[in-house]
């Protein structure tokens, strides 16, 4: 008598013996596969074909979620798939032997990948990559939160001068500070533009990402901008976030008062801010 195997038993053991990692023997004899079906029993309803085995008609599939997969995550990390190179691939196997897809949606597939530079073993370039992974997540990110409406330079026109001692400004939700300790933004931007990323080194680097028109931008800053631009993201009042970047500076302090006001326009202009909370 024919095994009568159920629609919804047949998806589920597809499903585990596709996602399983190993080799496509290793598969099919894994125990997440051989409890929906045993492998004797699926025998009877995988056909071979005229040149392939019934292993290999498997493993057909199985090779093809493997690479949707890696291109999934080349897409979201494309700068550190130009770094490892012929590697890539062998990279993305052992990052799914830890954190395998569970979602319906790939979008959550890239989101361990820094975790996974930090602690898995046989790392070139750990700290660096690590930054460099974090950014392009964050960019990942931020293109799929909402937009939000942007403060403009009307609104604050409308702003009494008394209040801005205690106003407080509010970042848009796609926003978000980096510091760095590599010089991950340049190489980041060699690899979209097609160009031969600069030299890895260590080197302070402070970037501001954030969409503006459903497009993904990133502005460098210096020290003290970021300093000030911390401190409004953080909830302190614009006054406060001025003095601390005044007292932190090693600039003259006729010089960077000047200069808070040239970003604070600067970040308007670009859509940082959302509203002002008085």
């Amino acid at each position: 008598m024919d095994t009568q195997i159920e629609l919804g038993q047949f998806q589920r053991w597809m499903s585990a013996a596709i996602m399983h990692l190993g080799t496509d023997n290793q598969a099919v004899k894994s125990d997440e596969v051989e409890k929906e079906i045993p492998w004797s029993d699926a025998l009877k309803f995988i056909k071979p074909s005229k040149t392939l085995t019934q292993i290999e008609r498997l493993g057909l599939y199985r090779s093809m979620y493997i690479l949707r997969l890696v291109d999934v995550l080349k897409m979201d990390f494309p700068s550190i798939a130009y770094f490892l190179g012929d590697d890539y691939r062998d990279f993305v196997e052992r990052y799914l032997q830890v954190y395998p897809s569970r979602s319906y949606n790939l979008n959550n597939l890239s989101y361990d990948v820094p975790n996974f530079i930090k602690t898995a073993p046989n790392i070139r370039r750990r700290e660096f990559l690590y930054e460099l992974a974090s950014l392009e997540l964050m960019l990942s990110h931020i293109f799929n939160l909402e937009e939000t409406p942007v403060l403009t330079k009307e609104a604050i026109a409308k702003v009494s001068p008394e209040v801005w001692e205690t106003a407080k400004i509010v970042p848009i939700k796609a926003f978000h500070l980096f510091d760095f300790n590599h010089n991950v933004n340049d190489y980041l931007e060699a690899v979209q533009n097609d160009e031969k990323p600069p030299k890895i080194k260590k080197k302070d680097t402070w970037v501001a990402v954030y969409r503006r028109n459903y497009k993904l931008w990133r502005l460098p800053l210096s020290r003290d901008a970021y300093n000030m631009l911390s401190d409004i993201v953080a909830g302190k009042s614009l006054s406060d976030a001025i003095v601390n970047a005044i007292e932190k500076s090693r600039e003259p302090q006729e010089v960077l008062q000047k200069q808070v006001f040239k970003w604070f326009q600067e970040w308007v202009t670009e859509g940082f801010f959302q509203k002002i909370e008085t």
